[in-house]
């Protein structure tokens, strides 16, 4: 019986849309191999199966999303300096007719939790906040403007809360703020962001002219305990959802190095 209890759990990697894709990129390869004697497309399909062990089981895309946060695990916002302004990166929030204030926390929401908290902490007289867009009509609308919402039905500081209104991606909010901050005066920035995006962030923003401090939330490797799939030999989604972060953060960080080089914006 206690075996039977804990099969589902054994099973479950297998199970996933990526484990049955997994096994069918064996059986297939090995089809083609054995009784096809189709070695080139039999290979082939080995290869990605292969591929999908290596970017969606856990040891590799763990610890390549661990490269991104290990910089920031000793942050704490308690030590951090006051700023001119607090800046919140969009990601973290969506529009929804459902919940109150109109505000959806997604996977990121703690970007908002965290940009709340140094406002209460008193880092800065000023939150910027930024979020990507829906369409209504012909109009777009901001994610983030249900942020103002839910400061306002609850109290929950006196600061002045400004959006950035709705951006592409985060070099559109870095440009987009550089105007804002002219007019502001603003220098010393504190960015909040998840810490496997702070890297390429700050270095936007850097490139822009500001002092960066970075405020790094939403971890997702470093000092959270590990679930068993994480060790599993089986590709799994969320192990794969963390190689695509991985991989977004490395090449994009590389084409701003890129762009420095050649003097591109």
């Amino acid at each position: 019986m206690d075996a039977f209890l804990y099969l589902p759990r054994l099973l479950k990697p297998l199970l996933t849309s990526c484990g049955i894709v997994w096994i069918l990129l064996l059986l297939m390869g090995i089809y083609l191999l054995r009784v096809q004697k189709s070695k080139k497309m039999g290979l082939f399909c080995l290869s990605l199966a292969l591929f999908m062990n290596l970017t969606g089981s856990g040891l590799l895309p763990v610890y390549l999303l661990g490269t991104l946060e290990k910089p920031y695990q000793n942050v704490r916002l308690k030590e951090l300096p006051r700023c001119d302004v607090v800046l919140l990166l969009g990601g973290g929030q969506l529009y929804s007719e459902h919940p109150p204030f109109y505000l959806e926390l997604n996977h990121a929401g703690d970007r908002v939790v965290g940009a709340f908290e140094a406002m209460r902490q008193n880092k800065a007289d000023t939150l910027v906040t930024s979020s990507g867009y829906f369409m209504r009509g012909e109009e777009k609308i901001a994610h983030g403007y249900s942020l103002t919402n839910w400061v306002q039905g609850w109290n929950l500081f006196d600061q002045e809360v400004i959006s950035l209104g709705p951006r592409q991606n985060t070099w559109d909010e870095a440009v987009t703020f550089k105007k804002l901050a002219g007019e502001r005066g603003w220098k010393k920035v504190m960015l909040v962001t998840s810490a496997y995006h702070m890297r390429r962030s700050a270095a936007a923003f850097e490139k822009m002219g500001f002092e960066v401090v970075p405020y790094p939330v939403d971890f997702y490797v470093v000092g959270i305990p590990q679930p068993p799939h994480w060790k599993s030999f089986i590709p799994d989604p969320e192990c794969l959802w963390f190689f695509d972060l991985w991989f977004k953060e490395f090449s994009g960080y590389w084409l701003y190095r890129l762009g420095s080089l050649w003097g591109e914006h």
